[in-house]
């Protein structure tokens, strides 16, 4: 059975790492072409999910949440109720309030 568990084991964890180094080191020297190539991938793609996150951020500032203006706010009605145990809270998330 395979399982998704951590490598706990010191001594085998630092000899997993120590062989897989130098394999990736050999195979890097064996084949300098190939590894720019997956280097460059490896460089796109990290940029790619900073470009990704940026641009989450900067919408995330744009919009400014649910309470941005008051059409928004109106759509909003507060639950009242005498009784503290049977009052809730809903938080909303998405696009349902737009």
């Amino acid at each position: 059975m395979q399982t998704k568990d951590e490598l706990n084991v010191e001594q085998v964890k630092w000899f997993v790492k120590k062989v897989t180094m130098e394999s990736l080191a050999d195979w890097v020297k064996k084949n300098p072409s190939q590894a720019k190539i997956v280097y460059q991938r490896i460089i796109a793609a990290a940029k790619g999910r900073l470009a990704a996150n940026r641009a989450k951020n900067a919408k995330k500032k744009q919009e400014g949440g649910i309470f941005n203006g008051m059409s928004s706010l109106s759509k909003i009605t507060l639950a009242t109720n005498d009784d503290p145990k049977n009052r809730r809270m809903f938080i909303v998330e998405g696009e349902l309030l737009s």
